[in-house]
């Protein structure tokens, strides 16, 4: 099915000007494109804050997914934990789901992985800075299996991930263990 049926696509706000930042404990989080880095983790600690403004039609709630749509990387990732005041700036995308026939962690796991970024990557925009239109997206045809393969692929990829995590925690290991018998024999 194409996105566009799937899911509302929603440009973040647009700041006109710079962003005015302010430090008081009531002032909004901004989330921007550079808080999102290429595995598509949102780091809600680098988010810059500033004053506040009626922006509720772009605060975020838990589980919202958020696609960067200009650089060097088109990820979509979800919204990790619900951060109060927060909001998101262009040029990134808020996707809200409208047909539940399709899993946000599915949806999430198929726009990121390698195929789809390639596919991605040959229908944007720009020769310096990378970009995807919302019509683009909208017109992106996403297959979708039944639930339960849904599941299990967003299972896999979960165990992959953490798969990953324990071989490069090992790698470190060893890497930290060859070091500690190399300064053992050097001091000898």
């Amino acid at each position: 099915k194409p996105l566009g049926s799937l899911v509302k696509i929603q440009m973040g706000y647009s700041y006109r000007n710079s962003i005015p930042e302010c430090l008081d404990e009531d002032a909004m989080n901004l989330l921007q494109v550079k808080d999102i880095d290429e595995q598509g983790v949102i780091d809600l600690k680098k988010m810059n804050k500033t004053i506040h403004k009626d922006l509720k039609d772009f605060f975020l709630k838990e589980g919202d997914l958020i696609f960067r749509s200009r650089g060097p990387f088109f990820m979509l990732s979800q919204f990790p934990q619900y951060e109060a005041n927060t909001i998101f700036l262009a040029p990134l995308f808020r996707f809200t789901l409208v047909d539940h026939c399709i899993s946000p962690s599915y949806l999430q796991w198929y726009i990121n992985r390698a195929s789809s970024q390639v596919t991605l990557n040959r229908l944007s925009e720009g020769s310096m800075v990378k970009m995807i239109t919302k019509s683009t997206l909208e017109d992106l045809i996403i297959p979708i299996p039944d639930e339960s393969v849904q599941e299990n692929i967003v299972q896999l990829h979960q165990l992959a991930l953490r798969e990953k995590q324990l071989a490069d925690s090992v790698f470190e290991l060893r890497k930290r263990l060859i070091d500690s018998i190399f300064s053992q024999f050097n001091h000898s």
